[in-house]
């Protein structure tokens, strides 16, 4: 059900700028393990958002990373979600996220982001057309992110998915699993994962992407799991 849909975002949503590293900010590593936001976009298009009573509706990515799916959560779907959480175990991760949630949704960090890829286009050749193209799609997006930006509550913290604290609300986990030829799962093994959130949150909604190849340990004690595949060799698991 789609009561807050920024259907201008998504129609001029280009993904190759509208990424980590470029219109998004980035930290070390991150680069190895990249999102496409057309992807979160399908992701979380399909997030079931009706109310299951008076409680908050939660977004939470617990493998965050730049915090590609909590943005695009942010700037596509302002209204679908009372509260956007990214969480990680890497502390750099954390950081990263919440600074580029604050790039999607507040006009002074819009602004200073905006200024910084300005300021960076000086330093070659390269870097001065790509900056130019990132500063002309910047100029379009911003009055359509801060005209009505998303007025949800935000939360970054580091954390362990396999540990996560509780919270009062309705809560729909939506993340890219770490993927051995990318990322490092840290915390406990990966036939654990789904068992683990969904004793803790047994009420909760899992929304992840992982490979192929993980799809049998990921899923192999958990019952009532969807299967859905992507391109690439990725597979959308749904709880």
């Amino acid at each position: 059900m789609m009561r807050f849909r920024n259907d201008e975002f998504i129609r001029t949503l280009d993904p190759d700028i509208f990424s980590h590293g470029r219109l998004l900010r980035r930290f070390p590593g991150s680069d190895a393990c990249r999102f496409s936001a057309k992807v979160a976009l399908n992701l979380l298009e399909r997030v079931d958002d009706r109310p299951r009573g008076s409680r908050p509706r939660i977004l939470w990515d617990p493998f965050c990373g730049a915090g590609m799916i909590p943005c695009v959560a942010l700037a596509a779907f302002p209204g679908k979600f009372d509260v956007v959480v990214a969480s990680d175990i890497n502390g750099e991760a954390v950081a990263c996220a919440l600074g580029n949630l604050n790039i999607v949704c507040d006009s002074a960090a819009f602004a200073a982001r905006r200024a910084q890829i300005h300021k960076s286009r000086g330093m070659n050749q390269g870097m001065d057309r790509r900056g130019a193209i990132i500063e002309a799609y910047m100029a379009e997006l911003e009055p359509i992110l801060m005209t009505n930006p998303a007025t949800v509550t935000i939360g970054a913290l580091r954390g362990d998915a396999f540990r996560l604290p509780a919270v009062s609300g309705d809560v729909h986990f939506v993340a890219d699993l770490p993927h051995e030829n990318q990322s490092q799962l840290l915390g406990g093994p990966l036939s654990e994962l789904l068992p683990s959130l969904r004793s803790a949150f047994p009420d909760a909604t899992a929304t992840f992407v992982t490979t192929r190849d993980a799809v049998e340990q990921l899923c192999h004690s958990t019952p009532g799991v969807q299967l859905r595949d992507l391109a690439h060799g990725r597979v959308v698991v749904r709880l």
